[in-house]
């Protein structure tokens, strides 16, 4: 990928997150929370019907699509996120990106990410990476 500031990235889409790799999630992460693995734990909290996804598999979906786009996973070197809202059980999730800045002298890019359920921002991110 040629860095330059304003180009945007790739687009990477989940179009349907599924419940069984919310349960992968929670069951690699030791994750007891139940509103990522059972349906029933739903209704006391007003969450509706649908598991919710954990932040850390959201943040994954980014990270992949700058991966994709730079072709190293290694070059990610820092990365904050701010949740925005929740991702859903089914939810069709589009994560985009643009090139901020490249910092030449530290051999940095910075990246404004974000990942979508529909018309709503559910996850802001900004990540460096390294290039050559």
């Amino acid at each position: 990928m040629r860095l330059k500031v304003g180009k945007n990235l790739s687009p990477y889409v989940i179009e349907s997150v599924s419940r069984e790799s919310m349960r992968l999630v929670a069951a690699l992460m030791d994750d007891p929370n139940p509103i990522h693995f059972d349906t029933d734990s739903l209704s006391s909290p007003g969450l509706g019907d649908r598991l919710v996804t954990q932040g850390p598999m959201v943040v994954g979906y980014l990270l992949t699509m700058i991966a994709k786009n730079i072709g190293r996973a290694d070059s990610i070197v820092h990365s904050k996120a701010r949740f925005l809202d929740s991702v859903f059980e089914g939810d069709r999730v589009e994560c985009t990106g643009t090139i901020t800045a490249i910092h030449s002298e530290q051999r940095l890019a910075t990246l404004a990410c974000k990942a979508s359920v529909g018309e709503n921002d559910v996850v802001i991110m900004t990540s460096e990476i390294n290039f050559t």
